[in-house]
């Protein structure tokens, strides 16, 4: 069987460059760009008043102060939709507004609070140097330079900048297709009143919010019986797609049918099992540019192997760097399982406490009690050890919900 790493670096090796699209920018959240951006002028494009107050030249303030107040003429008012190009002579100053572009000749702008005005006359009583509360032209960013570079994730910040520089389209990477595929005689459909012996299939819901959330467009195939040629007409379906993602039949048992169907249909399986509870009945295939995923059936197994397996996977599709999410380390509130020779992804609560991260392991670990996932917040990767992890041994935890003190 495979580490976690081992099974990690087969996928990645199976996963081609990003293929890019044009969006609209206002469908391009959470997207990777796949071009560089330069900017098309300065910013700012002018200098402008960052304060409200008076425009006027430096020089003129020099040798204000208190006791020798320095008074100017106001000649006139620039609110920030206006541009002047009248010349602001010695002697004068100009009422304007916080955005508004800084008239020819002014170097520097007084706070309204720092003067007095009388009528159309404004005294001062400080001097200040050129450029006070004014934003230079170019002071941020210049022309031409990178505005935003190949591989940014473009999120609020990026789209409102965008916009501003009069960009409504933008090339991003292309979200997978994942299509969606159960099997089981035992399953029904969510619309269908559950008969003895039957359940309601969930897997495919689960699946299909988290590949959603991973940053993949998925679709869902209809729910499929223990049946050799219902199951291969889905799966052809399926192998259209970028991604497939088949839950359930993919274990030893006589009416397993996804893995030898699979190769039937030309898949090259790179492995069929992970050293992980839960989870180990994982496979891995790809045709051509598509990439298989046979998850196992258990509502827990097939969630946690998405987690660890499928999502990083369509990081990658997308152009990410960053595939795989940061643990913390935490300490156990109680003692953990015996984890033999498999990495045991362990589900329960991370919290703040005073004396730092603690994690609390559910009582219940089982792979098919999917009412544990409404109280757990994390999973502790606990690695193959003979003896049970003590309480108060520090674990590697991954938080997949927000936690608070």
């Amino acid at each position: 069987m495979l580490s976690i790493e081992e099974a990690r670096s087969k996928i990645q090796l199976q996963i081609k460059s990003p293929r890019p699209e044009t969006v609209d920018i206002l469908h391009a959240s959470g997207r990777i760009l796949m071009e560089d951006i330069s900017a098309p002028w300065d910013f700012p494009r002018f200098d402008y008043s960052a304060m409200d107050g008076y425009a006027l030249r430096a020089e003129d303030l020099q040798q204000a102060s208190s006791t020798t107040p320095v008074q100017l003429q106001c000649v006139r008012e620039i609110r920030a939709s206006e541009w002047s190009g009248q010349i602001v002579q010695p002697g004068e100053c100009v009422r304007i507004f916080t955005g508004a572009a800084l008239p020819p000749g002014a170097d520097a702008v007084v706070m309204q609070e720092n003067t007095q005005r009388t009528d159309d006359t404004v005294t001062f009583e400080r001097a200040v140097p050129t450029t006070n509360n004014v934003r230079k032209q170019g002071r941020d960013l210049q022309k031409d330079e990178l505005l935003l570079k190949r591989g940014d994730t473009l999120q609020a910040g990026e789209i409102g900048l965008l916009a501003s520089v009069g960009r409504s389209v933008v090339q991003v990477s292309r979200r997978p297709r994942v299509a969606i595929l159960s099997c089981g005689d035992e399953l029904m459909e969510l619309y269908q009143h559950p008969l003895p012996g039957k359940i309601l299939e969930s897997n495919r819901f689960a699946l299909h919010v988290q590949v959603k959330e991973a940053g993949g467009d998925p679709f869902l195939l209809p729910l499929v019986k223990d049946d050799p040629k219902q199951l291969q007409q889905a799966l052809e379906q399926g192998l259209d797609a970028d991604i497939l993602l088949s839950s359930g039949g993919v274990s030893a048992g006589d009416y397993d049918l996804v893995r030898p169907m699979l190769e039937e249909l030309g898949v090259t399986m790179h492995f069929w099992k992970v050293a992980i509870k839960p989870g180990k009945p994982l496979v891995f295939g790809s045709r051509g540019d598509t990439l298989i995923f046979g998850l196992p059936g258990n509502p827990i197994s097939s969630m946690m192997t998405f987690d660890f397996f499928v999502k990083p996977a369509i990081r990658q599709f997308l152009g990410h760097t960053q595939l795989f999410p940061a643990t913390l380390d935490a300490q156990l509130a109680q003692k953990g399982p015996t984890t033999q020779t498999r990495t045991h992804l362990v589900r329960g609560r991370l919290e703040q406490t005073t004396e730092g991260l603690q994690f609390t392991p559910l009582a219940s670990q089982s792979s098919g009690n999917l009412l544990t996932m409404r109280r757990v917040n994390a999973v502790a990767i606990l690695p193959p050890q003979k003896d049970d992890v003590p309480a108060g041994e520090f674990v590697k935890v991954l938080p997949f919900r927000p936690f608070y003190s």
